[in-house]
């Protein structure tokens, strides 16, 4: 297979391959930091979550909120399902809730009370995931990696509705899984007529002593081209899946031995794949959504399971972390365009006439992973679900000398902490904001 048609494979399965200037090269000795960010598209209720308020809010009763360390946290008051549990290997019930917040109490840190400024999507997510009202500035991921390894090949894994990176470094974007991977397997192997399979185009004495060699010199001499033109960079990356073992096309070495889990949550495969990237060596930065929180009619129904979904998935990221010793190494940061509803005008439900909640700009953040310090709840929202302000200093709600916290602190936070906050790469994209202590090191110089 040569290029233009491993190029057109790859559009025929929704993934874009990004590419920095520099060649590409084997990088399975890469330790990390990596940087995650997971997105719920549509706009999550945080009060059927983690800032629970009861009726006439929701359809729970003010007695029936949980509590886990310093958490409280809704109860579950979606459908009854049985969903397949990749970490046990087994269905279970819709207990998860419990079972999260019991696991890691001492890992998360939640921010509530965060205003979103907004009721647009388009506006919120640019601000969730960039720190920027207004302008599509680059997800924190692909920030932090154009900062410090942008010659990875893969460096920045975008999956969703922002794949901005704001011209610093390329994304890698995914769309079908199961087809990145076969594309991958096609173009590392291209003798072989089916991936994985035996049958071959030429016989293994023609082409290990002829074809191959001839293919590799000149996918490197394209690459190693001093023009940073898009053939000599798409020749980059080719050069490091076909010859590069613990590169591109060593991947599936870290997937799971059974094969991608595509079924039930979307996530799941995404997370495979994004982690055997960053095993492998060949990515820095993710970010992926989960869909399907906008529920403007029977919000219950719809928008429990996407939250247990949601938290289902960031069991399965550390768990597949764990397994591949990154855990340590690994920052992830989970957000939403923006909340739902509390009350309407009446002041009688936090539902519409279709069981349903609409926009709300008041919503927060989970983080976990290195750099956070974990049981700890900072911010707050009122029983009307509108921000509590918070001493910049402490992070104790202070009514007198508090600020309310918005989403470019957290960035300035993580960026402080990355050690990017400086970097003259970001000229273009300055914060303006108070420093909060949210993250170890975000209160001390950058490194």
């Amino acid at each position: 297979m040569d290029r233009r048609d491993f190029l057109k494979l790859a559009g025929s399965c929704g993934l874009m391959l990004g590419l920095d200037n520099r060649p590409a090269q084997s990088q399975n000795n890469f330790p990390g930091p990596f940087w995650v960010s997971i997105f719920a598209e549509g706009g999550w209720d945080p009060t059927c979550l983690f800032d629970p308020k009861g009726q006439p809010i929701n359809s729970y009763g003010a007695g029936e909120i949980r509590q886990e360390g310093v958490f409280s946290y809704a109860p579950y008051k979606g459908p009854a399902r049985n969903v397949w549990n990749p970490v046990t290997q087994q269905e279970d019930g819709q207990d998860f809730y419990d079972r999260f917040f019991q696991k890691y109490k001492n890992d998360l840190l939640i921010v509530r009370g965060i205003d979103m400024g907004t009721f647009s999507h388009e506006t919120g997510r640019a601000y969730a995931l960039a720190g920027n009202l207004g302008q599509s500035w680059p997800a924190f991921p692909a920030m932090a990696v154009a900062c410090t390894r942008p010659d990875l090949p893969m460096a920045y894994m975008s999956q969703g509705n922002y794949p901005e990176t704001g011209g610093l470094v390329a994304a890698t974007r995914i769309g079908s899984v199961q087809g990145f991977i076969t594309n991958l397997q096609r173009t590392s192997e291209p003798n072989l007529v089916h991936p994985g399979g035996n049958d071959r185009f030429m016989n293994d004495d023609l082409w290990n002593g002829i074809i191959r060699p001839a293919m590799n010199a000149r996918t490197k001499n394209l690459s190693s081209s001093s023009s940073s033109t898009p053939q000599s960079r798409r020749a980059s990356i080719l050069h490091a899946v076909r010859t590069s073992p613990g590169s591109l096309g060593g991947l599936n070495q870290f997937l799971p031995e059974g094969g991608l889990t595509d079924w039930g949550n979307p996530l799941f495969a995404q997370i495979e794949l994004m982690t055997a990237a960053f095993k492998a060596g060949v990515a820095g930065g993710a970010s992926v959504q989960l869909s399907s929180f906008d529920t403007h009619e029977n919000h219950d129904q719809w928008h429990y399971p996407m939250c247990d979904d949601l938290l289902r998935a960031i069991d399965y990221l550390i768990h597949r972390l764990d397994l591949l010793g990154l855990r340590e190494q690994v920052t992830i940061v989970v957000s939403s365009e923006f909340g739902r509803t509390p009350l309407y005008d009446n002041g009688s439900s936090g539902y519409n006439d279709k069981m349903g909640k609409d926009h709300h700009p008041i919503s927060g953040m989970m983080l976990m992973g290195r750099g956070v310090k974990g049981g700890r709840l900072v911010g707050g929202t009122d029983d009307k679900v509108l921000p509590l302000k918070v001493n910049p200093a402490t992070l104790a709600l202070d009514d007198v000398d508090g600020i309310i916290l918005r989403p470019e602190m957290i960035h300035l936070a993580l960026r402080r902490f990355a050690g990017i906050e400086t970097n003259p790469l970001l000229n273009a994209f300055v914060l303006d904001a108070p420093l909060l202590p949210i993250l170890e090191g975000a209160n001390k110089g950058s490194s």
